[in-house]
């Protein structure tokens, strides 16, 4: 049996991680898959602000926010760390729930039906996609007043822009509306070209005054200690020293600075040292210089010549 005692002799980790460092290779493997939320300052502050825009009076025109930041930067994360804090919240007095928040990704833009039928599916509704746009949006709106929703987070934002001109005047129309008839505050996050779905609606930019943008990571102290904590979380038996200058700079360069990018290298890099019998189960930095990795702007170069 794994006790708290035989742990202490990883003090390089955290109480937890030091228990589970005392597990098999596969079972520590699969605890660095699952990942981790890591406290961050600007997803606190991102949250801190729907938690606002969720607490405050319902208002003709609810503000909205847009959340902005490059791919794996965290967005979604961020949206379903949210939407874990608000959970349906069984009523012992009746057989409904009630649900605060509803998270979709959002349509391609080719059909207004779509952000219904990803609306009802959220909500675990009964419906027929088949159905008249008319009818799907009812329905939404009365799930709405059902579940008590407040707040729509739309996920991927961007892939609105896929429709065409009037494609896409349908889907924000059908947003404005929702907003409009239910009064429910709505976030949505993408990258850099999000920011054009709305901007061509100077009611929606109105309502959508509130734009957030995740930076880009940069060496210094709160990125030694984002490491520090990635150490402390990661079941390795032998301490990688993560946020030493070297380690950090190879980091930041292979990640290119995006966090989604961080987090995922070195739990990669981890796994490698579990699997690595030659060497001490620590991550170095020439494991990460070695580590297969394509990076994010190698990605989206790969992207752009592939379509």
């Amino acid at each position: 049996m794994t006790t708290e005692n035989d742990s202490q002799q990883f003090p390089h980790l955290g109480k937890k991680a030091a228990v589970q460092a005392l597990l098999s290779a596969d079972e520590r493997i699969a605890i660095i898959q699952e990942g981790t939320w890591i406290n961050l300052e600007a997803p606190k502050n991102v949250i801190a602000k729907l938690e606002a825009m969720l607490s405050a009076p319902r208002i003709t025109k609810p503000p909205c926010l847009l959340l902005i930041g490059d791919s794996d930067s965290g967005k979604s994360s961020i949206f379903e760390r949210f939407l874990s804090l608000h959970l349906p919240d069984k009523d012992p007095a009746s057989s409904l729930s009630r649900s605060p928040v509803v998270l979709i990704n959002c349509p391609d833009g080719r059909d207004r039906s779509a952000i219904y039928v990803r609306l009802l599916t959220a909500m675990l509704a009964r419906f027929k996609p088949t159905e008249k746009p008319e009818v799907l949006r009812a329905q939404v709106i009365r799930m709405f007043e059902t579940l008590g929703v407040r707040m729509v987070l739309i996920d991927e934002l961007h892939d609105a822009l896929g429709g065409t001109t009037a494609e896409q005047n349908g889907l924000r129309k059908a947003i404005k509306d929702l907003t409009n008839v239910t009064k429910v505050n709505i976030a949505a996050a993408g990258i850099q070209t999000a920011r054009t779905f709305f901007a061509i609606d100077t009611q929606m930019t109105s309502r959508f005054r509130h734009s957030i943008e995740l930076p880009k990571w940069k060496a210094g102290e709160e990125m030694g200690q984002l490491l520090a904590t990635l150490e402390q979380r990661i079941p390795l038996r032998k301490p990688s020293g993560l946020k030493e200058p070297s380690m950090l700079t190879e980091i930041l360069r292979r990640s290119e600075g995006n966090l989604g990018d961080i987090c995922d290298l070195v739990q990669q890099a981890a796994i490698s040292a579990i699997c690595d019998p030659k060497k001490p189960e620590m991550i170095d930095a020439d494991r990460i210089r070695k580590l297969e990795w394509t990076s994010p702007s190698s990605r989206r170069s790969f992207q752009k010549y592939s379509v």
